[in-house]
């Protein structure tokens, strides 16, 4: 009989936060350990990925998927960490990057939000503007894509 061990080999990750073990199977070239740092930060990723989730979803104290001021207070409290109210609104509108007064899961995690990948698509020349001829070439690709859905093509 053949120990599972002489086929696959352990590799422990440990940080801060948790501790993963991965099997790999001796078969699976680890060239440069790039497979290895592959399936390490994949799972890293989605465990930080349920955090992010597992945090926003707490503080999220009305299921509305935003997070109000007031809710952002109640982050910072329910750590008990003293702060003022300027200095709330500081950190909120450093989240808070569409100005709307709540923060979307997006802007919680730092990612695009929606508005700012359909702003990105329109700025074709990056300036940070949308001009009326950015704007009407945008109208245009949007149209001609509507126009060919609507027609089966």
């Amino acid at each position: 009989m053949v120990s599972p061990h002489t086929h696959t080999r352990r590799y422990i990750l440990v940080n801060v936060y948790s501790t993963l073990s991965v099997e790999v199977p001796r078969a699976m070239p680890l060239q440069g350990s790039s497979a290895l740092s592959l399936l390490l930060k994949k799972g890293h990723d989605r465990r930080r990925e349920d955090e992010l989730l597992r945090a926003f979803t707490e503080a999220d104290k009305n299921g509305d998927g935003y997070l109000s001021v007031e809710e952002y207070v109640s982050v910072f409290r329910g750590h008990g960490i003293s702060i003022s109210q300027e200095e709330v609104m500081l950190f909120f509108n450093s989240k808070d990057r569409d100005r709307d007064g709540r923060i979307s899961y997006e802007e919680f995690c730092d990612r695009e939000t929606v508005n700012e990948r359909a702003f990105k698509a329109m700025d074709l020349n990056n300036d940070g503007y949308i001009t009326k001829s950015e704007m009407l070439k945008a109208s245009n690709r949007g149209s001609r894509r509507s126009v060919s859905n609507a027609s089966g093509r």
